[in-house]
């Protein structure tokens, strides 16, 4: 196994801002560049939690000075005073790499609701095909697994790489560059997480069927041409390396502009894969003027599909809900209808609506509409 580099941890940052000889406005750069690295490589709930802890025990601390104060209490208190200055700047760091919409997937792929949320072993039916049926029509695998929510960080990581690369068609990056991109820690395991990733990617063959009254229409998506690796021997410090090549579909639709952007932070903070996957399908979605649908093609946008009503219907409030504290939606409904059938309605957030103008200008025309509608028919209503 390559040797990883590994990240400072705050103990780390912490002892080099305390013994540093610097100038005061060197060491209010420790505490920025800190604060990034942490914010970088950390989810927003393992930062709040750390400070949490870190706040009770600067606390504590303080309460025992207050009783009889001694060298290493004076040394703690100064240590966690520190360290409570750092996790607040990550805060704040974190928060607004949530609105740094740097990743992206290819418009077609973005809209296909090609990842899921479980892992559901359907049989392959009489082509050797798996497949599974969504709004925009029929998606089929070459191969047993479905792609998932780390598929999805990994899918985009390559994506926000090749741009930062030069946009060229065949890709080489090392182990440590795309873990830093799919916001992993580097540990022993992820070399493998990542490896079994791209395999899935490349073996991946998406069929989309939109069936009208009189036609049928095929589109054949692959999403990676070539994928090789490299292992490096470890006493040579050599990283290990991936090399991904593009299918002409996706590469010269990608240099065309022609993709949909998110927040890699923002995707890696929420905590449940349907959040995720939610997150994917419902940007589109907004990009086109549609904010409800039925539970049922909510479902389906996510492969939501096996298990109770009542638990599908659960799990989409919840990741709502996380997708509402985030700020990727402002607000959302769900609710039962006179016909019987489960409705859901959610509007795009202030992260959505800062940064993209498409969204936005979608939204207000769209918002602009309800209220002209509203108001015309108010008194009617009323009565």
């Amino acid at each position: 196994m390559p040797r990883l580099k590994r990240s400072k941890t705050i103990e780390n940052w912490t002892n080099e801002i305390l013994t540093s000889d610097s100038d005061i406005g060197d060491v209010e750069t420790l505490f920025e560049v800190a604060a990034t690295s942490l914010a970088q490589e950390n989810p927003l709930n393992k930062i709040n939690k750390q400070l949490s802890s870190t706040q009770a025990m600067l606390i504590e601390a303080l309460k025992v000075k207050e009783i009889s104060s001694n060298i290493k209490n004076e040394e703690d208190i100064s240590k966690f005073s520190t360290q409570v200055k750092i996790l607040e700047l990550a805060i704040d760091k974190r928060q607004k790499l949530h609105k740094e919409r740097t990743y992206f997937l290819e418009q077609k792929v973005a809209e296909a609701g090609i990842f899921a949320v479980q892992k559901n072993n359907r049989k392959k039916n009489d082509t050797g095909k798996i497949v599974r049926k969504i709004r925009k029509g029929t998606l089929r695998y070459t191969v047993g697994e479905e792609l998932t929510p780390f598929d999805a960080k990994v899918l985009m990581s390559l994506h926000k790489l090749w741009e930062n690369k030069g946009k060229t068609k065949e890709l080489t990056v090392n182990m440590y560059e795309i873990l830093r991109a799919c916001h992993l820690t580097p540990s022993g395991d992820s070399y493998n997480l990542l490896e079994n990733s791209l395999l899935r990617l490349f073996r991946a063959e998406v069929v989309l069927q939109d069936i009208g009254d009189n036609t049928e229409e095929r589109t054949f998506i692959h999403l990676l041409q070539e994928v090789g690796f490299e292992r490096g021997r470890a006493e040579q410090g050599k990283d290990a390396k991936f090399t991904v090549m593009f299918t002409d579909r996706i590469y010269n639709s990608m240099a065309a502009g022609y993709f949909e952007r998110f927040s890699g932070a923002l995707l890696a903070d929420l905590s449940s894969g349907t959040a995720q996957i939610l997150m994917i399908a419902l940007q589109p979605e907004f990009r086109k003027s549609i904010y409800e649908w039925t539970l049922d093609e909510v479902c389906l946008m996510i492969d939501l599909t096996s298990g109770r009503p009542s638990t599908r219907r659960t799990s989409i409030q919840k990741a709502l809900s996380e997708l509402e504290t985030y700020k990727h939606i402002s607000n959302y409904r769900i609710w039962d209808d006179y016909s019987g059938l489960t409705k859901v309605w959610a509007t795009p957030g202030s992260i959505l609506l800062e940064e993209d103008i498409v969204i936005k200008d979608k939204w207000e025309q769209y918002s602009g509409e309800i209220k002209d509608w509203w108001l015309k028919n108010k008194s009617t209503i009323d009565s």
